[in-house]
């Protein structure tokens, strides 16, 4: 059995939190061993080897992809990591890892999104595995039975009872209001979890009748040319809403996809006050009420006479908004694109392959950065101007080399780069951490050259 993992989302309804360059499925979250990619990686091991698990992501999430896999100490297999040229939604996604099993013979095939939270897994991975006997007939979708009548997810009705507690799908219903979410919730219908399970030729053959446009763009030609010729579409219109082969499995478990920031009101319980405030640090409530607050451990945040509100806090960009209204987030994010203004897609914290590099401050003639190395590797700077760049290793070790420099320093040493050219750092220790004085207000970019 293999498994295909959805993981290029940008989480734009958790902004500031989540930017396109370090989504939510990367992002660890208070009280989280792991980050929700990390979660459901793992979850798909119970189900597949880790030759077996294919990730489809942008390919600006690959440095992120191979270090989350390598984090968790399992080897990453360059086959199962497949990035998209350009985002063409869940379709084309899914499909091109179906077609890529499909080098090596059929399949049964599972499908996750890389950002939902399950707590209890062992008995996620037992409830998935029931439903491998329906596959040899029918694409199956897990549906969620509801615990609340939710506007933020689309609904499923069962149809015709199956073995195994499935049911062949009637409908499906996109996000209702209010009152119909409650309606659907009295007639038993499921939240529709975005989760599958697939033979892939019986797959491949819906693809062809229902969405011809994606099997012929697919049936040929390099990745880059399918995805050009691809149209953008989802797996619901495209082959779900279409085919007549389609059952739902119903998963008796908590299940929260974190879509909004109002999703962190179950999920914290154990940081909420006896007014339902929700804190993560030392944050200060005065006559407030179920407000959730999300600021840096060195800042003290006040809220006094406020109820249901949600206040993200981080370096470069604070939210405030209403509860009821987090959904709108999302629109922050396309006005900032509209301004073309980049915290709608990054923040002052990078992740790479070797680490994370962060502007803790700057100004116009100036830039303040740490950079912390996760591993012994070599690191390149290529200096293209004369100003003066101001080090200190403040752990670990590093041996730098290059135009008139070759030197060992080690924690507490500073060291002043002023000439043009290239410099390699030999990182010696994991967890070295460096910081730099730059008198210019270009942040400096360091890439990795090899590991050791």
């Amino acid at each position: 059995m293999k498994s295909i993992l959805l993981a290029g989302g940008s989480g734009t309804r958790l902004w500031p939190l989540s930017r396109s360059t370090y989504p939510k499925q990367f992002v660890k979250f208070p009280g989280m061993e792991y980050t929700l990619f990390q979660m459901v990686y793992t979850r798909c091991l119970a189900l597949s080897k880790p030759e077996e698990i294919y990730v489809v992501s942008n390919s600006a999430y690959e440095a992120l992809l191979y270090a989350q896999i390598e984090e968790l100490g399992i080897k990453v297999y360059p086959h199962t990591i497949l990035l998209e040229p350009i985002a063409r939604n869940t379709l084309p996604a899914i499909y091109y890892g179906v077609k890529e099993i499909q080098k090596g013979g059929d399949d049964v095939v599972a499908v996750f999104p890389s950002d939902h939270l399950i707590r209890d897994p062992e008995s996620f991975t037992s409830q998935i595995k029931k439903a491998i006997p329906q596959t040899g007939k029918n694409i199956i979708t897990f549906g969620i039975t509801p615990t609340s009548p939710e506007t933020a997810y689309g609904y499923i009705k069962g149809g015709k009872p199956l073995s195994d507690g499935a049911f062949m799908v009637d409908q499906f219903k996109e996000k209702p209001n209010l009152a119909l979410a409650q309606e659907y919730v009295k007639n038993g219908y499921f939240w529709n979890s975005g989760m599958f399970m697939f033979r892939t030729d019986l797959f491949s053959e819906q693809v062809r009748l229902h969405a011809p446009e994606v099997y012929e763009a697919f049936a040929s030609g390099t990745v880059e040319e399918s995805f050009q010729k691809t149209p953008k579409i989802s797996i619901d219109y495209g082959v779900l809403e279409k085919t007549d082969c389609i059952a739902v499995l119903p998963l008796q478990i908590v299940w929260n996809d974190l879509g909004s920031f109002t999703a962190f009101d179950c999920e914290y319980e154990q940081f909420k006050d006896s007014q339902g405030n929700i804190r993560f640090h030392d944050d200060l409530f005065i006559d407030s009420s179920k407000n959730l607050v999300y600021s840096d451990k060195h800042k003290i945040t006040a809220v006094i006479g406020l109820d249901n509100i949600v206040i993200v806090d981080q370096s470069d960009a604070l939210l405030v908004c209403a509860k009821d209204a987090a959904q709108q987030v999302k629109g922050v994010v396309d006005h900032l694109k509209s301004l073309n203004d980049k915290r709608s897609e990054s923040s002052d914290f990078g992740y790479f392959p070797w680490g994370t590099q962060q502007t803790l401050s700057s100004d116009i003639s100036w830039v303040f950065q740490k950079f912390t190395i996760t591993k012994a590797c070599a690191l390149a700077y290529e200096k293209h101007d004369t100003y003066s760049d101001q080090w200190t290793v403040v752990h670990g070790s590093v041996s730098l080399s290059g135009k008139d420099t070759d030197c060992l320093y080690k924690a507490g040493d500073s060291f002043t780069l002023e000439q043009k050219g290239l410099v390699t750092f030999d990182i010696l220790e994991p967890e070295t951490e460096l910081l730099v004085l730059r008198m210019n207000s270009e942040p400096i970019c360091i890439y990795g050259k090899e590991e050791r």
